[in-house]
């Protein structure tokens, strides 16, 4: 638990510094905002740069703070603490990745650089490896108050908070995988709605599900 505490902080702080050491560096206008085909329709002040870690930390504070709510609040919080955890690491690197991107490009507007990848598909790439994560992390969790699928009806006995589970870590890993096979083998439009359809449709069926096991037991 303590590596994974060390792992989340880090991934939590290294944006700040790494914008704050670009600053000095970067043009007094940077591209700001991109369309649906990644041409600048927006510049902006060099200090936007810092919204990405300004995100991570308000990110971090929601994770943190559930996992303290957890610990306090739970007989056996261990699962419900790291998940959280977890969940947060794969959050903070997705940020990570991004401002990097965005910071690499900014650079490269100065000498009128296109991005060197495809900057739709890689966020819902990312997206995808994260909802794996919670996908495998659900099934393993222990009934809490902050972690997994938490519906009246999920948390209505420890039977359907398993089956809950179990299937919404299904639903969210075939989604997850659905989208980064979708990131390798599609683009642009069709890439966004198969990848957006998908992270829908898991997470309505996760939450559907245990009212519908419910009718049935009961």
């Amino acid at each position: 638990m303590k590596a994974t505490k060390i792992v989340f902080w880090i991934l939590v702080l290294l944006p700040l510094p790494a914008c704050l050491i670009a600053l000095p560096f970067l043009p007094e206008l940077i591209p700001a905002h991109y369309d649906i085909n990644w041409a600048v329709d927006r510049w902006g002040s060099k200090y936007e740069t810092l919204i990405f870690p300004a995100m991570n930390l308000f990110m971090a504070a929601i994770f943190f703070f559930s996992a303290r709510y957890s610990a306090k609040r739970e007989t056996n919080p261990r699962s419900a603490v790291k998940g959280c955890y977890i969940t947060g690491i794969s959050c903070c690197l997705f940020f990570d990745v991004l401002s990097g991107i965005f910071l690499y490009m900014d650079f490269n507007s100065v000498e009128q650089l296109a991005p060197p990848l495809d900057i739709t598909k890689l966020v819902f790439a990312l997206m995808g490896v994260l909802f794996v994560v919670m996908g495998l992390i659900m099934p393993r969790q222990q009934m809490n108050s902050v972690f997994g699928i938490r519906t009246k009806s999920s948390m209505a006995s420890p039977y359907l908070w398993r089956v809950s589970q179990l299937f919404g870590g299904m639903a969210f890993a075939v989604a997850g995988v659905l989208s980064i096979l979708c990131c390798v083998f599609t683009s642009g439009m069709t890439c966004m709605i198969i990848c957006i359809g998908a992270i829908t449709l898991a997470s309505i069926a996760a939450s559907i599900f245990p009212a519908i096991i419910l009718r049935r037991v009961s």
